[in-house]
């Protein structure tokens, strides 16, 4: 052989494991080892081009197959530019893409090294043409820089906000979609679009076994090259996918059902706990009792006057009863004092119970959390005896819309998706009660923090130069901009801080206690009116006995 085209082999592309190739696919050593590992360069001798069978060949290496390998092949006999032409097209088919052949004729010393560029355009419907290199050129250059229009099949549905599509058939904002656009516009390849009316939180599909998955269903049944939605990473756990890390972590988050709305006495009463309320009411007969048994006038009526207003009138001469009065009224000043800031707090505050914000009170709830399969084992298999009691009453839920739809209904039940998923959902039209409130919050605490990846299929031959493009919008920071210009809204939206005119919904509480005094007031007076009639009658039957 030519000694350039030997050291060129030699000193470039024999590192990792080399492998020869031969004639009889039988006798292919397939691994030397005991791990196997991917094949980084094959290098083959042939006399004759038909003998160059790349379809078993991947068949027989089977996992240790890597179609980004280097295949360095010398043809001894004779060829054709069909044939060759050909033989190029069968590798392409199974996307190796760095091959060339070496054609050493019959009787001569020439060697002719052919190349293979997949993306020259012939015809509107035919690309590829084989190429003539230079001894001295480098062997296996970066051909895909670019793609010259070549059209990849990318499976992207509505999810807002990060993957928005106008009338289910053209890309138009989001982060997923500006970093497909990005990748298509730097590689210079045309999207074909991959999507149905349907958003990504309610697609799903089946697989040949019957198994019910999600849009990664598109990529294992080969419907598409590239998944446009961004996954969690645990998404592709023993799937035959391969996946571009985007170097980003989002949370999992739980929905619940949102707080109910506190009626107007528990909103006055909800700053006292009841051993407080009952060492007042104690305090407040026994100061009763005292005055009734000083004998003095109205004990009931005085005592409240005390407790409201710090004021009593009817105080004696003596020292002891000067301190003991003194005592109780600044007693009642301090209590009153206290009270009303509560009181005042609470009337002006939220009108709901608190909010489920951590995991340990959804466990306290006893809520049943509803999950994507992805996430049970973050659940089941945790360090944390909260996640793992959680995984003990966690149904499994494809579909995400269908638990938020469950919850819009009043069905007592927590959600528990990634962060697309929530977003779109509480953006959803109709996800509002006739109050106008959302139905259920977003909890604070997350489930999880997952890496998103763009999934591809296996053997995608531009993974390289998709990790290498996704890694610069990482350095460059522009990942995180196109995160945060599509995530530019609060989570905390059940709650209206704008102020609004004073209603008799606030006022509730304080009629119900008007009311109640008034019936307290109307059952004395029926009483004393029973009495009343009833010494009437006595008096009367005493006076006709005389």
């Amino acid at each position: 052989a030519h000694q350039t085209i030997t050291e060129t082999l030699i000193t470039s592309y024999s590192s990792g494991r080399p492998v020869m190739l031969f004639k009889d696919v039988n006798f292919v050593p397939i691994c030397g080892d005991v791990v196997c590992t991917r094949v980084n360069n094959f290098v083959g001798i042939f006399d004759d081009i038909g003998d160059i069978k790349p379809i078993e060949w991947k068949t027989i290496y089977s996992e240790t197959w890597d179609p980004k390998s280097n295949f360095a092949i010398w043809i001894t006999g004779r060829t054709s530019p069909e044939v060759v032409q050909s033989v190029f097209e069968t590798f392409w088919s199974l996307h190796c893409i760095n091959v060339i052949f070496l054609v050493i004729p019959q009787n001569s010393t020439a060697i002719e090294v052919l190349s293979y560029d997949p993306f020259w355009i012939r015809t509107p419907e035919n690309r590829g043409r084989v190429d003539r290199r230079n001894i001295s050129a480098i062997f296996f250059p970066d051909k895909l820089r670019d793609l010259q229009g070549l059209s990849i099949q990318v499976s992207m549905y509505e999810s807002f906000p990060v993957s928005v599509l106008e009338n289910s058939s053209t890309l138009k904002s989001g982060i997923q979609v500006e970093i497909m656009k990005y990748l298509a516009h730097t590689l210079n390849f045309t999207i074909e679009l991959i999507t149905s009316p349907v958003p990504l939180s309610s697609y799903t599909t089946q697989l040949p076994d019957g198994e019910m998955v999600g849009v990664i269903g598109d990529i294992l049944k080969n419907r598409s090259d590239v998944l446009g939605n961004s996954q969690m990473q645990e998404a592709v756990t023993n799937r035959d996918v391969e996946f571009v890390q985007l170097f980003l972590r989002t949370p999992s988050l739980i929905v619940v059902p949102s707080s109910q709305t506190m009626s107007g006495i528990a909103r006055i009463f909800r700053s006292f706990k009841l051993d407080t309320f009952i060492v007042i009411a104690a305090l407040l007969s026994l100061f009763a009792l005292v005055l009734l048994a000083c004998d003095r006038r109205y004990p009931i009526y005085n005592t409240f006057h005390l407790l409201l207003f710090q004021s009593y009138h009817s105080i004696g001469a003596k020292n002891t009863e000067r301190t003991f009065f003194i005592s109780w009224i600044i007693f009642f000043y301090l209590f009153s004092t206290i009270f009303q800031s509560h009181l005042f707090r609470d009337l002006t505050g939220s009108p709901y119970y608190p909010s489920i914000d951590t995991l340990d009170e959804l466990l306290d709830s006893g809520l049943k959390i509803s999950l994507d399969p992805v996430l049970y084992p973050s659940l089941n298999n945790s360090e944390s005896i909260v996640k793992r009691q959680l995984a003990e009453k966690a149904e499994l839920e494809l579909k995400f819309d269908s638990c938020i739809t469950k919850l819009i209904k009043g069905v007592p039940i927590a959600c528990a998706g990634d962060v697309v998923s929530v977003v779109q959902a509480i953006h959803l039209a109709n996800a509002t009660n006739v109050a106008g409130r959302k139905p259920f919050h977003i909890m604070s605490s997350s489930l999880k923090h997952s890496w998103r990846i763009l999934v591809v299929k296996t053997g995608f031959p531009y993974i390289e130069r998709f990790e290498q493009l996704a890694w610069r919008l990482t350095q460059a920071g522009i990942l995180k901009k196109w995160t945060d210009d599509s995530f530019n809204y609060t989570f905390k939206f059940e709650i209206n801080d704008a102020d609004e005119p004073l209603n008799l919904h606030e006022c509730e509480g304080i009629f119900f206690i008007l009311i109640f005094g008034c019936g307290i007031a109307s059952l004395v007076f029926i009483m004393e009116l029973f009495y009343h009639c009833k010494c009437f009658r006595m008096f009367r039957m005493l006076d006709e006995n005389e």
